[in-house]
C-alpha cells in the first residue's frame, strides 16, 4: 500500500480546510466538506488527481462547519453540520436540510445517533488530501479497525 493524492478542492473561503470525507463503498466518488461548510465531490482517477466540483447548499441554511459526513448511495448521503447543529442531506445534486422525513426534524440531538462516524482523523494537507489505497484511482473502502460508534 501507498499513499497518493487522489483529489483537491479549491475553496473561496480564506483559510479553509478539509473537515470531513466520505466515499462510495467502491470508492469511485469522494464527498468533501470543509470547515467554512463548503462541499465538494470528485471521482477519483488513476492518471491525475481531478479537482472537486462544489456542490451547492439550499439557500436559507445557516453557513456551518462540515463535522462528519456518511455515504451510503449515489443519491443520499448526510452531514453533521454547523458543529452538530444540523443534518443536511445530499440528493446527488445539492445539499438541503434533512428535516423532511426525518423524526423530529434536523436539529434534534436524537439525529445524531443516526451517523455513524469511524474512529480517528481524516489526514489533510492545505487543501489536498491524501488517502491509503492498494488500487490506484480509488478511495479505499471504509474500515472499522476499532468498531464504528455512533455519535451522540
Amino acid at each position: 500500500m501507498t499513499w497518493q493524492q487522489i483529489g483537491s478542492v479549491i475553496s473561496d473561503a480564506p483559510g479553509d480546510f478539509i473537515s470531513a470525507l466520505a466515499s462510495l463503498d467502491d470508492g469511485t466518488v469522494v464527498l468533501v466538506g470543509t470547515n467554512a461548510g463548503r462541499f465538494f465531490s470528485f471521482s477519483p482517477s488513476a492518471t491525475s488527481p481531478p479537482q472537486g466540483q462544489k456542490i451547492p447548499v439550499t439557500p436559507g441554511i445557516p453557513q456551518g462547519h462540515v463535522d462528519h459526513i456518511v455515504f451510503p448511495l449515489a443519491t443520499r448521503a448526510f452531514a453533521i453540520y454547523n458543529s452538530g447543529g444540523t443534518i443536511l442531506r445530499y440528493d446527488g445534486t445539492a445539499w438541503s436540510s434533512a428535516d423532511s422525513g426525518l423524526p423530529g426534524g434536523a436539529n434534534t440531538s436524537a439525529l445524531l445517533e443516526m451517523v455513524i462516524a469511524v474512529p480517528g482523523s481524516v489526514p489533510t494537507i492545505g487543501s489536498s488530501f491524501r488517502a491509503m489505497t492498494d488500487s490506484p484511482g480509488r478511495m479505499p473502502p471504509a474500515a472499522c479497525p476499532d468498531g464504528c460508534t455512533a455519535m451522540a
